[in-house]
């Protein structure tokens, strides 16, 4: 009798390559250590499979008694991984990693308390529960078994009841104690790499090989960049022969300040290119300038005409996945390598989110976690690092810092105003840049959206305006009136938003007087250069991020003028709504401190000195233990509780997920998804992997808001719909979503 794991592929055959891959995915990693455990498990995951009951579940396509194979496989794993090492914490993992292939990661806890439930469950039921039923089935196949798995070289099964009692007396003796963040990541480690082995066998995908970017590459390309002619060709080229001698120490850990322009992005990839590391992980915390950061990096290393599998950068977010699919389905297209592609991080240069790289680390989600062994061995950039939540910030370092120890990995930290909590920062930019003045207007009163419309100049010059809120953006650009101002917020979709962004970039660089309303989407790392800037107030750090959007080329003298926004209807400010009370009375107490004066103003070399003061005040906010999160998420760390952890960087309110058919293309998109979501018969990998494709392309017409829209609600997908016959009553072409038949929230933010 044959068996098999899938349709298409012998069980012997699938546990073989997904062993072999599991130990070569931990090698690869830097952690041979492991690479029992990881044969093991990848071995052993999907024995199970072997009884009447699955085999016939997979023969008919329809469910059958007794046929999920994880649990019995998980014993089987333990008892083989302690037989061979003799280590019970490690032989839990391994069962861990086994239990949870089909899921989320359980925790050391869990695991105990399930198997207490299963020893009672075996002891009562006189054979007929599951698992001893699947135990008898599989005994009486054993001698077959260890012949088609003899390379695992397996024992003869024990009893049952030993089968259960082992790894449960095991669980009893580990839970509860405290462990290190190796024991953490080792855990990790060993289900990310039989989860991704085991997704690359069932889907017959084969990692491409892209020829390595090199350093010299990147150098070539850096000297074709045009110049400017001023001090700012000085900053880049202080920086870039910074990073070519750092580069060559390969120290372990960097912490970068250098002023914003100066050129971060190609200096830093310099250094984790001759960091010996096999990989770049490129962290950014916003799509928008992960897209720019993405297409320069292409350029550099002459990506864009090559063909997906070819390519040595890879960007990575919730809308990166296979956008040129459009919304029509094509059959030609290998989808499945694609999305196992974009989803392993197997690509020489990765370019993501915070949120997707913290994910990969802190969370129990099998879609995250199968990343990690890939992460391993790399050199992490942690770009705009200061963009990090503040009650987060100290827990994120601490877990990258032991990521890299335990990991192989190296990390280099930049930002124009690097947080207080990292120590020894890098200045190497010796010249110090004086492109703006930074103009606290008397923030001791305020002002409306509307007021503040009456103080701004707009003729002659380009000019940012910058909210904290989008109804405060929304107010301001209304009552600068009909003027050809430019509009950008969240509640644009994010088609309209990347065009608006890179059509600004194309008119600023010609020279083009453009006047911009936004809120706080353009701050970071975004390549925009403008003269003038208003902002409203907010924290100090992201007061200076704001000011390095004006004059960023180093032309004349730019000015920033910065209000404090109250709406009308509002008790608190915006700045308190947004960032908290908290880091509100800071920032105050920092502007109070470097001058009595109602004006304050700051030029962009005194910015260190007073970012100083300003981190000073909030350190006692930046250690782990003053944030009660913070503190339960390391205790569930340090139990190896796996199932507990889950650290998001944005926080999710409760908002409504509105679907805009905003034209012919979303129409197309639309109509694929609910057709392929009807589906009910065929490979159900290609039709994941289509749900996946085109749920990814949606994305680009998706608003998220707080208040509910009058319009037809999707239960399957669980998103709001506004037809293409409705789109002129619910999105404005400039502003975005308009929601009808409520008010706008105080909260409703960027």
């Amino acid at each position: 009798m044959q068996f098999y794991s899938h349709p298409d592929k012998l069980l012997r055959d699938h546990l073989k390559e997904v062993s072999k891959e599991a130990v070569k995915y931990i090698t690869d990693a830097g952690r041979e250590d492991l690479s029992v455990y990881a044969r093991i498990a990848g071995g052993l995951h999907d024995v199970g499979k072997y009884t009447d009951m699955f085999q016939s579940k997979l023969a008919s396509g329809r469910r059958a008694e007794c046929s999920d194979h994880s649990l019995i496989s998980s014993l089987i794993a333990y008892n083989e991984a302690y037989r061979t090492t003799s280590n019970k914490l490690y032989s839990l993992l391994t069962m861990i990693a086994v239990a949870s292939h089909h899921g989320r990661l359980k925790g050391i806890g869990e695991i105990y308390e399930s198997l207490s439930d299963l020893m009672l469950q075996v002891d009562n039921s006189s054979g007929a529960d599951c698992t001893s039923k699947q135990y008898t089935d599989l005994r009486s196949k054993w001698e077959l078994i260890r012949k088609e798995l003899s390379w695992l070289n397996l024992s003869d099964l024990p009893p049952l009841s030993l089968i259960v009692k082992n790894p449960k007396d095991a669980a009893l003796e580990v839970k509860g104690r405290t462990f290190g963040w190796k024991e953490y990541f080792d855990g990790l480690l060993l289900f990310s790499v039989l989860i991704d082995a085991d997704k690359h066998s069932a889907s017959g995908f084969e990692e491409p090989n892209p020829e390595p970017p090199s350093a010299d590459e990147l150098i070539n390309f850096s000297s074709t960049l045009p110049k400017y002619g001023n001090e700012v060709d000085k900053i880049r080229e202080e920086l870039f022969e910074w990073a070519k001698e750092k580069a060559d120490a390969r120290s372990q850990k960097l912490v970068l300040s250098a002023p914003t322009g100066s050129g971060k992005t190609l200096s830093g990839v310099l250094v984790g290119l001759r960091s010996g590391k096999r990989r770049i992980i490129y962290s950014l915390p916003y799509i928008s300038i992960i897209e720019q950061t993405g297409s320069v990096l292409s350029k550099a290393f002459n990506d864009e005409a090559k063909e997906f599998k070819e390519k040595r950068v890879l960007t990575y977010h919730h809308l990166s996945f296979s956008w040129d699919l459009a919304g029509v389905w094509d059959e030609n297209r290998d989808v499945e390598s694609r999305m196992m592609l974009a989803e392993s991080w197997s690509n020489p240069i990765i370019v993501t989110t915070f949120e997707a790289f913290v994910s990969s680390f802190l969370s129990n989600k099998s879609s995250y976690l199968k990343r990690l062994h890939n992460i391993a061995n790399s050199y992490i950039i942690l770009d705009e690092v200061q963009s990090l939540p503040v009650e987060k910030i100290a827990l994120i370092k601490e877990a990258v810092e032991e990521l890299a120890e335990n990991l192989n990995s190296k990390i280099l930290v930049m930002s124009a105003t690097v947080p207080l909590i990292y120590e020894n920062v890098e200045r190497p930019v010796k010249y110090a840049p004086n492109r703006y003045t930074i103009r606290f207007m008397d923030v001791d009163s305020f002002l409306t959206p509307s007021e503040l419309a009456q103080r701004i100049e707009l003729s002659g010059k380009s000019v940012m305006m910058e909210m904290n809120t989008i109804g405060s953006a929304e107010e301001l650009y209304s009552s600068l009136g009909d003027r050809e101002v430019e509009f950008l917020s969240t509640r644009v979709i994010p088609k309209e938003r990347m065009k608006r962004i890179a059509k600004m970039k194309e008119r600023l660089d010609r020279g083009e007087k453009i006047k911009l309303v936004t809120t706080q989407i353009v701050e970071a790392g975004v390549d925009l250069d403008f003269e003038v800037g208003y902002r409203d107030l907010g924290p100090l750090d992201s007061v200076v991020q704001a000011a390095g959007r004006i004059n960023r080329n180093y032309r004349a003298m730019g000015d920033l003028y910065v209000y404090r926004i109250r709406r009308k209807e509002m008790k608190r400010t915006d700045f308190s709504l947004v960032y908290g009370k908290i880091t509100e009375n800071i920032t105050l107490q920092t502007l109070k401190q470097l001058s009595e004066s109602s004006v304050i103003n700051l030029e962009e070399k005194d910015v260190e000195r007073a970012l100083a003061i300003y981190y000073d005040k909030v350190k006692d906010y930046l250690r782990p233990e003053a944030s009660p999160f913070a503190k339960d998420v390391l205790e569930m760390i340090k139990r190896l509780e796996y199932n507990e952890v889950e650290v998001k960087l944005i926080e999710e309110e409760l908002k409504y997920t509105v679907f805009i058919e905003y034209d012919d293309e979303a129409k197309k998109i639309w109509e694929n998804l609910r057709s392929e979501l009807n589906q009910k018969n065929g490979d159900a990998f290609k039709r994941r992997a289509k749900v996946k494709a085109l749920l990814s392309n949606a994305q680009q017409y998706i608003v998220n808001t707080i208040n509910k829209p009058e319009v037809d609600y999707d239960e399957r997908l669980g998103w709001y719909f506004v037809p293409r016959d409705l789109v002129s009553k619910y999105y404005d072409e400039t502003l975005g979503l308009r929601v009808h038949g409520s008010e706008e929230k105080e909260d409703d933010i960027w």
